[in-house]
C-alpha cells in the first residue's frame, strides 16, 4: 500500500482521565528530536509536530518511551 508514513513519536504525559473509567488516559506524544544519530535520521525524514490522544487500555503507556506511529490511508469499500 502506498503513501504510507511512520513516524517515531516520544511519550510525554499519559494521565488518567479525571472522573470516568479508570482505563482511559490521555496521552501525548511528540515527534522524536534530540542528538543521537538514530534521532537525527527520523527528524530529518519525518513531519515534526505532536498528537494528543485519549485512549482505553488496562496498561498506560511509558512517559519517556519512544514508540512509531504508523499512517496509512483509510479505504472507503464505496469509494477505493
Amino acid at each position: 500500500m502506498g503513501n504510507r508514513l511512520r513516524i517515531r513519536f516520544k511519550c510525554v504525559s499519559c494521565e488518567r482521565s479525571v472522573g470516568g473509567d479508570p482505563y482511559i488516559y490521555n496521552v501525548k506524544l511528540v515527534a522524536e528530536s534530540g542528538d543521537e544519530s538514530e534521532n537525527r535520521w527520523f527528524l530529518a525524514s519525518s513531519p515534526t509536530g505532536s498528537i494528543e490522544i485519549t485512549r482505553l487500555v488496562r496498561e498506560p503507556m511509558d512517559v519517556g518511551r519512544s514508540y512509531h506511529v504508523e499512517f496509512t490511508p483509510a479505504v472507503h469499500p464505496l469509494i477505493d
